[in-house]
């Protein structure tokens, strides 16, 4: 599950710049937090100039404010924080950085205030490429922030995540979750990933059943559902999952299919998942691999139904351009003795190529002439067999055979000849 943690540019108007003591600046002079009326209409100049889009002169004015101010002070925050703003604009990053770290250093904020700069300056570290400083930054925070927001609960959590800290985001994630009468998606879905990844499946489940909940018909929980059924080892809870997701018509995909059929034969359900291949056969999810024409015949071999097996290998020779399938289907014919079949299946395979033991093939071919006793054609397979280095071992063992084979003719017809002793 992946969080987007998108930069926070900061607000523009000057309202949400300057808390509302902004206004005091005539009366309450001597407050550190309130600032020079100076810096007031600055800011105001600023808002102003960004409303019409006009960034070189914001820029100018806040270039202008920060040379004026002296560090530490509330006015030279406000200077910082305005080209923070106006940096984070034009996608200036690394820019805005020592900016929001001046303004943020002063404390000079009200909570609500700090909190927000806070995370936006925690924006700006993941921007450019520094994960550790905004967990630093973030955790630092938390510490001394005893009712945070929640969206600060879940950026930090998030972070945790991103730097395989997955305990400490769980922690975060759970306090994020109590906090919440009727917390959003995207709140499950955090804590979800959080469980997940310090594998408490029970409790990401739970989490993402409370999503499904919300989103019936959301083919995105449906998948991570049945996945943290499968990463936990419960098959039959995937399978159930599965199955109601698709009831709904959801999860209808070929790797769905796959998955489907995977479960059940894990579980050693041949049946559930002969019916399962045969449906996605038929109405294609599962065309175009012929490792599922194999299983399927695997599954009725296991269901003790040979018959079914082997017409599954024959309806896939006849529909595919497999020659393995056919090459299989010699192996399984010659096995049970059914050796003319065994010169149908291998050269419907040598017809279709892609054989990778092609010398193997031949050799096979030609034991299997030699059992129907056409020699001829036994000869002619051991000849192409030799072609190829990797079948030398057949080949000599063949041509023993047929030597034999030869010697045996020939003296049978000697001893049958007119004066034969």
């Amino acid at each position: 599950m992946n969080y987007f943690l998108r930069i926070l540019i900061l607000p523009a108007a000057a309202a949400a710049l300057l808390p509302c003591a902004l206004g005091a600046a005539d009366t309450v002079a001597s407050d550190p937090r309130i600032p020079a009326k100076e810096t007031v209409a600055a800011v105001n100049d600023i808002t102003g100039a960004i409303a019409n889009k006009n960034l070189v002169m914001a820029r100018d004015i806040a270039g202008k404010l920060l040379a004026s101010t002296t560090s530490g002070t509330v006015d030279r925050a406000y200077a910082d924080l305005l080209l923070a703003q106006i940096a984070s604009g034009e996608e200036k990053y690394a820019e805005a950085v020592p900016h929001m770290e001046a303004a943020l250093a002063t404390k000079l904020f009200a909570p609500a205030d700090m909190e927000r700069y806070s995370v936006g300056l925690a924006h700006l570290y993941m921007a450019t490429k520094q994960p550790a400083k905004a967990v630093a930054l973030l955790d630092a925070f938390l510490k001394d922030t005893p009712q945070p927001q929640a969206d600060t609960l879940y950026m930090f959590a998030g972070l945790l995540m991103e730097n395989n800290r997955g305990d400490e985001a769980l922690v975060q994630a759970k306090r994020l979750m109590e906090r919440q009468i009727d917390p959003p998606a995207r709140y499950y879905q955090m804590a979800a990933a959080c469980a997940q990844s310090v594998k408490n499946y029970d409790l990401a489940c739970a989490y993402l059943l409370r999503l499904i909940e919300m989103e019936p018909k959301n083919e995105l929980y449906w998948n991570q559902l049945v996945a943290m059924h499968y990463s936990a080892g419960e098959l039959v809870a995937a399978v159930v999952s599965l199955e109601q997701a698709q009831k709904l018509g959801l999860l209808q995909e070929r790797i769905n299919w796959e998955t489907h059929v995977e479960l059940y034969y894990n579980l050693e359900c041949y049946a559930d998942a002969a019916r399962v291949m045969e449906a996605g056969l038929a109405s294609g999810k599962l065309t175009g691999d012929q490792r599922f024409w194999e299983l399927l015949s695997l599954c009725y071999d296991r269901l003790y139904q040979p018959d079914k097996a082997v017409a599954v290998l024959e309806k896939a020779s006849a529909t595919t351009p497999w020659s393995a399938i056919d090459t299989r289907l010699a192996e399984r014919n010659y096995r049970e003795g059914r050796f003319d079949q065994v010169v149908v299946n291998l050269k419907n395979a040598l017809r279709k190529g892609g054989i990778e033991r092609v010398g193997d093939c031949w050799a096979l071919l030609a034991s299997a002439y030699i059992e129907l006793k056409d020699y001829d054609n036994a000869d002619k397979a051991v000849a192409e067999a030799a072609k190829y280095p990797d079948a030398a071992s057949k080949v000599e063992r063949l041509n023993r055979i047929l030597k034999i084979i030869r010697e045996n003719q020939k003296r049978a017809a000697e001893a049958k000849a007119p004066g034969a002793k």
